[in-house]
């Protein structure tokens, strides 16, 4: 899901000088490596707002968005520092003291669940004082996926795309949150999914990988829709290679016989024999095909190359002995 999106605070708007002096501070902290004494100086801070009028917070700076913002970023950046250092990033405990005197501790080895808990609480303070701080709901989107909260993720991803300039909106934001959509599992959210995966295709159409469209593709056969998903089976089948390509040419000319497209589905039939002549599964497709049409000369023809490259059921060869009978052409059970 990528790392921590930054928002250097905007000149224009000035911070109450109270506030300006802690995040200074704040900041000299995170870069020194004493990311824990900077969320206790934070949360010292805001915590001043409880003992004052709300005209009072907002004049000194006590509830200002961005000393939340940072503190979300500080504990991002703990739960970074310990999961790639076993809890002691740049000389940082296990445990963090909070100014209350309590601690975040982690319930195992690998589980940062406290320190993102509080950073999406941070955060979700944030954006609920700037709706349009799109950096803290990507930040909190990445909180939530971590901590498996799968919808608000996919919503929070949505919200920072949509809060983001047009000209720094970035298509895999759009692409995370189909993703975390179509992970809840219900059909709400693979619809949702499947919308947001429409928007991503509109808006960045240069930026679709393989993989992207593979997913897209899975998300269409979720929600029922594996007739608009035919277009991109096409790209798979075309732009892939080996083994995965096989699979989504299986399963391209699958969606062309069940959606009964009988001139599509003849004429891939006939390309797959011709690329690829020595696979069974392509001829005895082309046999079926030509069964159904009534067109009993190609079908013979069909299975007599496939029974080179396969060994033929008892039922083929009673079917090879019928074609053979209705042609008029002798045929010799003795093979």
């Amino acid at each position: 899901m990528g790392s921590l999106v930054y928002e250097a605070y905007a000149e224009e708007e000035k911070l109450p000088y109270a506030a300006g002096v802690c995040v200074n501070e704040a900041g000299k902290m995170i870069k020194a490596g004493r990311i824990s004494e900077a969320i206790e100086l934070l949360e010292s801070f805001s915590s001043k707002a409880k003992d004052v009028s709300g005209e009072k917070a907002i004049q000194k700076g006590y509830s200002h968005y961005y000393i939340d913002y940072m503190l979300g970023n500080a504990l991002m950046m703990l739960e970074e520092n310990s999961s790639s250092k076993s809890g002691s990033g740049h000389g940082e405990n296990k445990t963090l003291k909070k100014s209350s005197g309590q601690a975040y501790k982690k319930n195992s080895k690998d589980d940062f669940t406290p320190f993102l808990k509080k950073a999406s609480q941070y955060y979700n303070n944030a954006v609920k004082k700037r709706a349009d701080l799109a950096p803290a709901w990507l930040n909190l989107a990445r909180c939530q996926y971590t901590l498996g909260d799968m919808e608000n993720a996919g919503k929070a991803f949505i919200k920072g795309y949509e809060a983001s300039a047009k000209a720094d909106r970035k298509a895999m934001h759009l692409y995370y949150g189909a993703i975390c959509f179509f992970q809840c599992g219900d059909s709400k959210n693979q619809k949702k999914a499947s919308e947001v995966f429409g928007k991503l295709l509109s808006r960045h159409p240069s930026d679709i990988t393989l993989e992207w469209i593979e997913s897209y593709v899975s998300i269409l056969f979720a929600t029922g829709e594996k007739k608009k998903a035919i277009k991109y089976l096409e790209t798979l089948a075309q732009k892939t290679s080996g083994k995965r390509q096989r699979q989504w040419q299986e399963m391209l000319l699958y969606q062309y016989l069940e959606h009964k497209m009988e001139k599509r589905s003849l004429a891939y039939a006939k390309t797959l024999t011709r690329d690829n002549p020595v696979e069974p599964m392509w001829w005895r497709t082309l046999l079926h095909i030509y069964l159904d049409r009534n067109d009993y000369k190609q079908a013979l023809n069909a299975l007599i190359i496939y029974g080179f490259l396969a060994p033929l059921t008892n039922e083929e060869q009673d079917l090879m002995e019928n074609l053979y009978l209705s042609l008029g052409i002798p045929f010799d059970s003795r093979g």
